[in-house]
């Protein structure tokens, strides 16, 4: 999946997904502000990568003449281009912060509300500063991505899969496309589980019974500040107590059998630090009493798992022993 979608602003805006970039292109003085897909380039673990045209992106607009522009204003796809019916300031510089969300979570989104204000630094208003949401009572979900077991029963809810940014009009009177790429809220963490076969003994299989994370926060707030030197910057709040999360949803008496080949599963989580996987897995065959192991092992690579970076942990099980090689790359190539 190498899709990367950029949208421009009529003074065509620009947007991007995962790692998708959009552009506003600022028209001349009282011209509808409308975005459209300039780059067609991204890597997200969704099966359509195109950014739909049902898709809809939330934006606020400042001005350094008529001061808070328009806030939460709901762009929706009209005539080959996102429009809400608002139009460049004839004076001023502009500034835009905007969030999107991939359509799998509206019913999510649907029953959270952004809440717009000023940013940390709380001086004198300069830009499009801030939006924040709230994530109550563990509705933070998690998806298995990149599935490609068929023995996987009943995928989980998506993870509001939630993308920011933000882009600033150059100069008054300067209207040219301005690039607003978008930016993941969550860590795109990934498992590549297979049987080593050197040591198998004869008709002797191994199936996962269970596989979580352990000790993941599922609730809490997200603020997105657009106040800070540098450019918008997302962070996470998580309220409740962190509790084990099943990545994998096996069916119960079948489990997930694993072979020479590569299983793999994940899921999208919020920034958070790293913690443990624990799985259980059975070994039975002709010549051997089925025997159930529970294994656990931290994951300290890393320090934590950064939104807009995907984590790979490739296990490889024999009957010896358990190895498990992780490696980091950025989500996806602006």
């Amino acid at each position: 999946m190498k899709k990367l979608f950029v949208l421009s602003c009529v003074a065509l805006a620009t947007l991007a997904s995962c790692s998708k970039s959009e552009d506003i292109e600022a028209p001349q003085a009282q011209k509808e502000i409308a975005f459209s897909v300039a780059t067609d380039k991204s890597r997200a673990p969704i099966e359509d990568d195109k950014f739909p045209k049902t898709l809809s992106m939330y934006v606020s607009a400042y001005n350094s003449v008529s001061k808070d522009y328009f806030k939460n204003v709901e762009f929706k796809h009209n005539d080959d281009s996102w429009k809400a019916g608002m139009y460049w300031p004839a004076n001023g510089v502009t500034s835009f912060l905007a969030y999107a969300f991939t359509p799998e979570t509206q019913n999510v989104m649907s029953s959270t509300t952004a809440v717009w204000g000023v940013g940390s630094q709380n001086q004198e208003t300069k830009w499009a500063q801030q939006v924040a949401f709230d994530f109550a009572g563990n509705s933070l979900c998690y998806a298995p991505v990149e599935t490609t077991s068929t023995t996987v029963s009943d995928p989980m809810t998506p993870y509001v899969d939630l993308l920011y940014a933000n882009a600033d009009q150059t100069k008054e009177g300067t209207y040219t496309n301005v690039s607003m790429k978008f930016k993941h809220t969550g860590a795109w963490v990934v498992f590549k589980v297979k049987l080593e076969n050197s040591f198998k003994p004869s008709n002797t299989t191994l199936t996962v019974n269970s596989f979580e994370l352990a000790k993941i926060y599922k609730s809490g707030k997200l603020t997105v500040d657009n106040s800070i030197v540098g450019g918008a910057k997302a962070s996470w709040a998580f309220t409740g107590d962190a509790a084990d999360y099943a990545v994998e949803s096996f069916p119960q008496t079948k489990g997930l059998k694993i072979t020479d080949s590569e299983q793999t599963f994940g899921a999208i989580i919020p920034e958070q630090n790293q913690t443990a996987i624990k799985f259980r897995y059975t070994l039975s065959g002709d010549n051997i009493t089925d025997q159930v192991v529970d294994y656990e092992f931290p994951l300290n690579r890393f320090d934590k798992w950064e939104m807009g970076k995907k984590y790979v942990y490739n296990i490889t099980i024999t009957f010896k022993e358990i190895e498990i090689k992780p490696s980091v790359t950025e989500w996806g190539d602006p």
